[in-house]
């Protein structure tokens, strides 16, 4: 199952994590997960040489990130994979964390 929030991703998402220097550098921390954010704007991702879309690229505004979410949480609901009840409060929640991911530059 792949739940909304990796439907609409705002990164990427790994199911594994690399050790910072000092605690077993190299090594792998099977047990966390990772999660690398997408650049806001098209003009950061050039900057910084990632090949990843941009939120801006993908969603264009918030209106474009709440109606991918909304599709995702739809599609959920329609397979009883999410009960219905559930699908304000992912969809809010998704919102609040793209204002954050997007530090509230897309409007």
């Amino acid at each position: 199952m792949r739940s909304h929030i990796v439907q609409a991703p705002l990164g990427t998402y790994t199911g594994w994590n690399v050790r910072a220097a000092g605690f077993s550098e190299g090594d792998a921390c099977d047990l966390t997960g990772g999660y690398v954010p997408f650049a806001v704007t098209k003009a950061q991702r050039i900057a910084s040489g990632d090949p990843r879309l941009s939120l801006q690229e993908r969603y264009g505004n918030t209106a474009g990130y709440v109606s991918a979410v909304t599709m995702a949480v739809n599609r959920l609901v329609s397979q009883r994979l999410m009960v219905a009840s559930d699908a304000a409060g992912a969809i809010s929640n998704a919102t609040a964390w793209f204002t954050q991911a997007s530090g509230a530059m897309l409007p």
